[in-house]
């Protein structure tokens, strides 16, 4: 029987990885354990986010909650009457047609904000320009 080579050692030791690597997220929720319908979140557990949630349409996900089983261990997760948290964090759902909008919404913000620097940022340099220098319509230097 021949003897193994040092990298035919090594490889028995270490197998050739079976997924590209990732970073851990302990948080994930598997897609099997979620409704289609709905978006999901780790919401943290303070009563003023968590009320704002409720009354943009959020759900508490007891179900989810119930069968969720953190990855952590158990000084960072602990159960609630009905939901559990992990980490100070708590599931919850939004339906898709409400995730949507939310979406847009906030697209829309994201635009809006950045028409308004956008603005700002002209008009502070036509104002903080040299004399005789205009900005956005071709530079003209003196006059």
């Amino acid at each position: 029987m021949p003897i193994p080579s040092k990298k035919e050692i090594l490889a028995k030791k270490n197998p050739a990885p079976t997924r590209p690597w990732a970073p851990c997220n302990t948080m994930h929720i598997p897609h099997h354990m979620k409704d289609p319908g709905y978006d999901y979140r780790w919401c943290e557990n303070i009563a003023k986010n968590i009320r704002a949630k409720l009354v943009e349409g959020w759900q508490i996900d007891d179900k989810l909650s119930k069968m969720f089983t953190p990855d952590v261990p158990t000084d960072y997760a602990k159960s609630l009457t009905s939901a559990i948290e992990v980490a100070g964090m708590i599931v919850m759902k939004l339906p898709k047609s409400l995730a949507k909008q939310r979406k847009e919404f906030y697209a829309s913000k994201t635009e809006d904000n950045a028409s308004q620097i956008n603005r700002s940022f002209k008009e502070s340099s036509k104002r903080d320009a040299p004399s005789g220098v205009v900005f956005g319509q071709g530079a003209t230097i003196g006059r």
